[in-house]
């Protein structure tokens, strides 16, 4: 997210600590320098990013990723592609605006979905 939101963005997280106890390991954040990386959370602009390493409760953490992500909306916030999340295509797409010439990419190099997985079929096919 762009730096300016991460004070708020911070407070929200931590108006989330009753549910987070239990599932989340440690958290850590990190700064970004803008860059030009269609799939980087830091494309165009300088960023913050707030991650999370989770503990080994995978349905308890895959029920939380929606509410998480709807309390970091206000503030733009783009998940990380090698981290876990829930949201969905058509919002991934209002905060990764090169989602589609990156979809139209894979689908070029791979036509017939040989090196496609659940994650690559759903997000960048």
């Amino acid at each position: 997210m762009a730096r300016e939101y991460i004070v708020d963005a911070i407070k929200t997280v931590q108006s989330l600590h009753q549910e987070l106890n239990p599932i989340l390991g440690l958290s850590e954040i990190r700064t970004m320098a803008e860059d030009d990386i269609w799939l980087s959370p830091a494309y165009h602009q300088a960023s913050v990013g707030i991650h999370f390493n989770w503990k080994k409760k995978g349905r308890e953490v895959e029920a939380f990723l929606p509410r998480l992500e709807e309390a970091l909306a206000p503030y733009h916030a783009k998940p990380h592609f090698g981290k876990l999340f829930h949201m969905p295509e058509a919002t991934l797409r209002t905060v990764y605006p090169n989602l589609s010439a990156v979809q139209e990419r894979f689908r070029s190099l791979d036509p017939e979905g040989k090196f496609a997985n659940p994650f690559i079929s759903t997000y960048l096919r």
